[in-house]
């Protein structure tokens, strides 16, 4: 994962975790692109990308 990369779910989960937020789920769009860099095509079979607000490796 960039330094870019990081730095933005790190922000992502701040928000999430400001707002009582669980989870985040995004769908193709510019969320996405903006947090993963994926630009998936946008027929059927759906692409999703989700986050907990504590991530794996900070437990």
């Amino acid at each position: 994962m960039s330094n870019q990369t990081a730095d933005r779910f790190s922000r992502l989960r701040a928000a999430m975790k400001a707002h009582g937020a669980d989870l985040v789920a995004l769908a193709p769009g510019s969320h996405m692109d903006w947090l993963v860099g994926f630009h998936p095509h946008p027929s059927p079979p759906s692409s999703a990308c989700s986050t907990r607000r504590s991530s794996a490796s900070s437990n």
